[in-house]
This record gives structure tokens, C-alpha cells and sequence, in this order.
């Protein structure tokens, strides 16, 4: 829930087009624990290794961990009625650590 909750912020200040990387920042600088693919992508904001980078298995070893599925139930809400627009926001945000 807080990453999500991190990345409706993000949202909310930049607006449904900011980058990628804006998200990795605010997930980057959030004050809670993370774990498998959510903190190797903390990790590599701070190694400056940015989207869609930091979520291969080049540069996260925890790529195919399930993360980025608990998280993005809340695109759907985000995005009513609007799948297309959903699927966008998928895929450039699911990147940032899958």
C-alpha cells in the first residue's frame, strides 16, 4: 500500500505523464523498508542506473520477483474505463523495478 501510495504522489505532483524516473526518485527517497525488486531499484536510483534499466536482470537480480503485480492494482483506479491509458502507466512504471 505505501509504495503505491508513493507512487500516487508522484502523480499528484507531476501529474499521469511524469517520467519514470520521477517515480524511482520519490520510491528512492520514501522513509520505509523495501524489499527484493522494490529495493534494488532504491538502490540503483542511487547508482544513478534509472528506467527501464534498474528493472533488468542485467542491473536487479530480483526482475522477476512479483513486486510490481501487488502494486499496480491501483492503475485501474487511476485510470476508469481507460485500458489503454492503464497498460501505458503499466509499463513505464513496472519497469522502474521489474
Amino acid at each position: 500500500m505505501y509504495v503505491q501510495l508513493t507512487f500516487m504522489e508522484t502523480m499528484d505532483k507531476y501529474g499521469m505523464d511524469a517520467p519514470a524516473k520521477k517515480y524511482q526518485e520519490l520510491l528512492a527517497k520514501a522513509n520505509y523498508k523495501l524489499w527484493h525488486a522494490n529495493v534494488q531499484a532504491r538502490k540503483n536510483f542511487h547508482d544513478s542506473i534509472f528506467p527501464p534499466q534498474s528493472g533488468h536482470p542485467d542491473y536487479n537480480l530480483h526482475a522477476d520477483d512479483i513486486d510490481f503485480q501487488i502494486e499496480a492494482d491501483y492503475i485501474g483506479f487511476m485510470c476508469p474505463g481507460m485500458p489503454q491509458t492503464a497498460n501505458k502507466m503499466a509499463d513505464k512504471i513496472g519497469h522502474i523495478m521489474n
